[in-house]
C-alpha cells in the first residue's frame, strides 16, 4: 500500500491483479499524477486502496483470480513437459566425430587457430602492433591438445545444429549441458590421446 492510501499498478499486481482484471473490475483509475521519473510520460494511474479491498472481496475477483492461477498452472506443466521433452532430446541425440590422423588433425587446429589469431587482429584495427605470434608445432604439447579439442568440437562434430535451434526453449540450458559433456566424451572416445585435455574443458566449463 502507498502513500495516501492508493495503489500502483506495481502493488495491484503484487496482489494478484492483471491488466486485464483492472480493466474489467476496476475500470478508471481514482487518481492521476504526474510521472515521477519521465513528466512527459502517461500519468500514473492510482487506485483507492479501500475501493479496491472491496472489489478484491468479490465473486468476479476470486474467479478471474482462479482462472489465472489455473493458466499458470498449466503454463507451468506445459513448460516441465517441454523441458523433460528436450532433455530426453539430448540424452539421445547421435554426435558423430570425424577422425583424422593425430598429426593432421593438429596441424589443422594450428592453422585454425593462428587464422582466427590473425582474424581478431585485424578486427581490432590495431595496426600499429604486431601481429600475434601464433601457434606452431614448438608449441607445449598442453596447449597443442587444447586449441585440438577446440578445432575438433567446432569443426569436427556432426549433431546437426541441434543446440542453435533451442535457444530460449524451456530445458535448453539442461540441454546444452548435456550435450556439451557427450560431446567431449564422442572427441575423447575417437581420440584417446585427448582423453585427458577433453575431461579437462568438460570440468572447467
Amino acid at each position: 500500500m502507498t502513500q495516501d492510501m492508493f495503489l500502483t499498478m506495481t502493488d495491484l499486481r503484487e496482489l494478484g491483479w492483471t491488466q486485464g482484471m483492472v480493466t474489467k473490475l476496476l475500470g478508471r483509475a481514482d487518481v492521476l499524477k504526474p510521472n515521477p521519473v519521465y513528466r512527459s510520460q502517461a500519468p500514473m494511474r492510482l487506485y483507492s486502496s479501500s475501493r479496491v479491498n472491496v472489489v478484491m472481496e468479490s465473486p468476479e475477483f476470486l474467479e478471474l483470480k482462479a482462472k489465472r492461477l489455473k493458466r499458470s498452472l498449466s503454463a507451468i506443466t506445459v513448460a516441465n513437459r517441454r523441458a523433460n521433452e528436450l532433455i530426453e532430446k539430448a540424452q539421445n541425440l547421435a554426435i558423430g566425430v570425424t577422425v583424422l590422423p593425430e598429426d593432421e588433425v593438429r596441424a589443422k587446429a594450428i592453422t585454425s587457430y593462428n587464422e582466427w589469431q590473425d582474424y581478431k587482429f585485424e578486427i581490432s584495427e590495431r595496426w600499429h602492433d604486431d601481429p600475434p605470434a601464433g601457434a606452431s608445432e614448438g608449441d607445449s604439447p598442453e596447449f597443442l591438445q587444447r586449441i585440438t579439442v577446440n578445432y575438433i568440437r567446432h569443426q569436427l562434430t556432426h549433431y546437426d545444429n541441434f543446440l542453435s535451434r533451442q535457444h530460449g526453449k524451456p530445458g535448453a540450458e539442461e540441454a546444452r549441458a548435456i550435450i556439451r559433456g557427450r560431446v567431449f566424451d564422442a572427441i575423447a572416445e575417437a581420440y584417446p590421446q585427448l582423453r585427458d585435455e577433453c575431461h579437462r574443458q568438460f570440468h572447467r566449463r
